[in-house]
């Protein structure tokens, strides 16, 4: 995803982009940061625990 006009000084929207890059760090990859940011998401593997508890369905 690519965020434009980061550094610009009328109508700044870095409070917004900020604000939306602190709430999904843990997802995404911070490529690029200058005038324009850009980022990437990146999925997390859940590893999944075999039970051998058979009395959950």
């Amino acid at each position: 995803m690519i965020l434009d006009d980061y550094k610009e000084e009328y109508l700044n929207p870095r409070i917004a982009i900020d604000s939306f890059l602190k709430c999904y760090q843990s997802q995404i990859e911070l490529i690029y940061n200058r005038f324009q940011v850009k980022i990437r998401k990146f999925i997390k593997e859940c590893t999944q625990t075999i039970r051998d508890d058979k009395t959950i369905p």
